[in-house]
């Protein structure tokens, strides 16, 4: 599925949730509401743990190609 498709199931699923909530119980409410939460953090972490993955895979590179770091290499294999 593409984002938008899923954003556009997402609002669909919450329109049906807020009429069952409206014709039902307002606890149900705040339930699906820290469900909400819950999700949105979760989409937050796992953008952030692939910005900081990315990030760390290039100062790999970078210390890589570094003389410094294949000096230190060389000397941890001896």
């Amino acid at each position: 599925m593409s984002g938008q498709n899923i954003d556009q199931l997402h609002r669909s699923t919450l329109g049906i949730y807020a009429s069952l909530m409206d014709q039902f119980n307002p606890s149900l409410q705040k339930l699906v509401s820290l469900g909400n939460r819950y999700m949105q953090a979760f989409q937050a972490i796992a953008i952030t743990s692939e910005a900081y993955f990315s990030i760390l895979a290039k100062i790999g590179e970078q210390a890589f190609h570094t003389m410094s770091s294949r000096l230190i290499g060389q000397q941890e294999a001896i």
